[in-house]
Order: structure tokens, then C-alpha cells, then sequence
């Protein structure tokens, strides 16, 4: 399977970092089916998955970290080999990559198939909706990263669907810091006389 440079470096962005303990959040996931791949990266806050239509010979799954893949600006294959391991190749380079016995997720559960009934105010870290703007940037998206209700993050492209998990007002808000999600009283115009 071929996979763009661009793909696994839009994907890298939301890979959780080394100190995170669980494997598979520092890991892409291959989802390998018959008619399409499935890679997806998430970080626990955010989450992008990219559909891929190519066929493959099998169906397979595997994680890969991110550093796995060296700079290049050619496409990488992607194979498990005969012997059951894990291969990227570029070029004249192949490279093992080792497997672990974790499991990844099931991500899907998180994509919300429907959209959302009511619209509720949600406050979203600023940073995160960052790394779908340079994803868009990477993948060629056709709009700024838009959140709708339901968290889905529209990037403007029919195979990337992202998911941005809201802020919880714990999280938000610190000891003398007020939440402002209504125009202040100092804002109201004065009464006519």
C-alpha cells in the first residue's frame, strides 16, 4: 500500500507524545481492508482518521509510530512481508518496524454518525483546532478547520474526518478567573434619561 509523506505527517500531529504511557496513542493505525486503508492518529483530545481507496491484497491491521517513517518526498510503502512483519519501504530503503501486543482503540466510537439535535455551547483548546489547520494545510483541505456541533472538525475533504473532544469547565476555568460566555454587564449600553 502506498502512502503520501504529506498523510503520515498530517496524521503525526495528533500522535500523543513519548511520555505518553499507552503505545498505541504515539502510533498510527493501518487499518488494511479489502477496498481502502483506514489511518488514524489520535492523542486522546483529537483525533484524524484519512481514508485511503486503494485496494489491498489483504485484510490487516497494524500501529506504526511516526518516526518510523525517514524524511522523504516519495510515498512510502506500507506491507506487512511474508514473514509477519511490518515493512515501510522508500526507495532503496526497507525498515522493520516493530509490533506490540496493544491493541489501538476502537476510534469509530467516537465519530459521531449523526449530527448533533441541539446545538450546546462548547469551548474548544485553540491549540488542537491548530493541528487540523496544518493537517487542512498538509492534506489540501479546502476551508479553515470548522467545528460543528456534534465535534466533528470539517476540513473540507470528503476522506479526512476529524474529532475534537470540547473542554470541560473544570479544565477551563482557574480560581479568580470568571468564564466569560455572555457579553459582560460593563458592556450594556446605559439607560436613556
Amino acid at each position: 500500500m502506498k502512502v503520501s509523506p504529506k498523510t503520515i505527517q498530517a496524521l503525526a500531529l495528533f500522535v500523543a507524545d513519548k511520555k505518553e504511557s499507552r503505545s498505541y496513542l504515539r502510533s498510527i493505525n493501518f487499518e488494511l481492508q479489502r477496498k481502502r486503508t483506514i489511518l488514524t492518529a489520535t492523542n486522546g483530545n483529537a483525533l484524524l482518521t484519512i481514508c485511503i481507496d486503494e485496494p489491498n491484497d489483504k485484510e490487516d491491521t497494524f500501529k506504526i509510530m511516526p518516526g518510523s517513517f525517514m524524511k522523504s518526498e516519495t510515498d512510502y510503502d506500507v506491507a506487512r512481508g511474508d514473514d509477519g512483519k511490518v515493512y515501510i519501504t522508500n526507495g532503496l530503503a526497507k525498515t522493520e518496524v516493530p509490533q506490540d501486543e496493544s491493541r489501538y482503540p476502537d476510534f469509530r466510537r467516537v465519530i459521531p454518525s449523526e449530527p448533533a439535535e441541539n446545538a450546546v455551547h462548547k469551548s474548544y483548546d485553540p491549540e488542537l483546532l491548530m493541528l487540523f489547520k496544518k493537517a487542512s494545510k498538509l492534506l489540501g483541505g479546502t476551508q479553515y478547520p470548522v467545528v460543528h456541533p456534534n465535534d466533528i472538525v470539517d476540513i473540507g475533504l470528503g476522506n479526512v474526518v476529524g474529532v475534537q473532544a470540547p473542554l470541560r469547565v473544570a479544565n477551563i476555568k482557574t480560581e479568580n478567573t470568571p468564564i466569560i460566555d455572555v457579553a459582560p454587564t460593563w458592556l450594556k449600553l446605559p439607560e436613556k434619561k
